[in-house]
């Protein structure tokens, strides 16, 4: 198994057909004029079983964990995933998407990282990371 792709967004929505659709993609910088901030990211996550070493309907564990500019960890959060038991493809490779939306205190300008880890059956867990940046708001000039 291994992590094919993660995307930072500000949330998600989901059909009742299960699509998702990312809202605010690429939303990497948050900028504010003052600390702490309370904000909000979701984290899309698509890990790929191409050599077919999970069987089908098999319950994961995935881990997010996001830490501030000094290294401290803000929070960490552990969650079940399946894999999907019904594939209509069976030539395809199997894949478990994990879809999270998480809140966060942000007290510090600098550089964050999300952080996930999705642990298969055998084997060393599979781990992926995306960063994002708090900045502060530039000066307003004064209104002439």
């Amino acid at each position: 198994m291994n992590l094919d792709w993660i995307i930072l967004a500000e949330g998600f929505g989901t059909a009742s057909n299960g699509a998702v659709t990312a809202i605010g993609v690429n939303q990497q910088v948050i900028i504010t004029p003052s600390l702490p901030i309370t904000t909000k990211r979701g984290v899309l996550a698509h890990f790929v079983d191409s050599n077919g070493t999970v069987a089908g309907g098999r319950e994961l564990e995935v881990t997010l964990t996001v830490t501030d500019p000094s290294g401290k960890t803000l929070l960490t959060q552990t969650a079940p995933v399946r894999t999907n038991a019904d594939r209509p493809w069976p030539e395809l490779p199997s894949g478990v998407d994990v879809v999270l939306e998480i809140p966060l205190r942000l007290s510090e300008y600098g550089s964050y990282e999300i952080s996930l880890s999705l642990k298969p059956p055998s084997g060393e867990p599979i781990r992926g990371h995306v960063p994002f940046y708090v900045k502060e708001a530039p000066p307003v000039p004064p209104s002439s």
